[in-house]
Formats: structure tokens, sequence, C-alpha cells
């Protein structure tokens, strides 16, 4: 079993329309930050994937391999996976800016984040934490504001 982003079937209609909501966003003045997924961190069990992924043959969850590629917050595991952890990051980047969505990408907590997806602070001490952008050319983010 393989599976890419041709064979997965959005819904964005009724209470899910992803466009109307950030137009709406848009219409009072504001910015919406839209974090990918499947993989969301510590706060799912699993992190947020569904178990039955563990089934495909050659998955290794998190790492430069076809049957996986998705991520969120790398930066903490990313060393654990070697060579293949800064190539992962690299490839997930390319395929960001690749989609021609005329929004920046960010990548959180990943201070090796490629140009031109910025790199941001997640966690709730920033200010003691964050060593900043990792190039002039981009702005300093705080992408999870939480007390």
């Amino acid at each position: 079993m393989h599976f890419t982003l041709d064979s997965l079937q959005f819904y964005f209609s009724g209470r899910a329309d992803l466009v109307r909501f950030v137009k709406e966003i848009q219409a009072q003045g504001l910015y919406a930050c839209l974090r990918i997924g499947p993989f969301i961190e510590s706060e799912w069990t699993y992190g947020g994937l569904p178990f039955w992924l563990h089934d495909i043959p050659g998955i290794v969850f998190r790492s430069d391999n076809e049957p996986f590629k998705v991520e969120n917050e790398y930066k903490m595991v990313e060393a654990a996976f070697h060579e293949k952890g800064p190539s992962y990051v690299r490839w997930a980047a390319a395929m960001a800016v690749n989609l021609q969505t005329g929004v920046p990408w960010v990548m959180c907590k990943q201070d090796d984040a490629p140009d031109p997806v910025i790199n941001s602070c997640n966690g709730m001490r920033c200010g003691e934490t964050f060593a900043g952008p990792n190039s002039p050319n981009k702005p300093s983010i705080w992408t999870e504001d939480w007390t």
C-alpha cells in the first residue's frame, strides 16, 4: 500500500470550507497561519497519525523515505535520523515552495529551514529560547503563543 497526495480526497465544503474561512479572516483585516499535517506532535495520540500506517511496508515515520513524507515540528527528532534528517527537511521545504501557493511557508522550531521557508519559534518562552530568523530576509515568527 502506497499513498500519494494524488490518491487522497479532501473535503472542503460546509463547515470545512477553508477558502471561505480564510477569506473571512482577510475581510476582518486578520492573518492566518495554516499548519499542514498530519503529524501534529504530542498533543495527539501517535502524533495525530492513524495507527494503521505502521503496517505500510518500508515506512519509517519522520524520515526521508517514500511511504512517509509529511511533517511538523521536526527539529527535536532530526538528529536521530542522521543524514536522512536534513535531507528530509530540504525535501519538505522544496515540496511546499514548489506548490507555488503564493504564501510564505513556515517550519516550526526548524532553525535549519532552507530559504525561503521561515524558521519559527514554538513554545511559551520564545523570548528566551528563539535565536531568531536564520536569514536576514525572514521575519521572527512565534507559531504557538500559548500561556
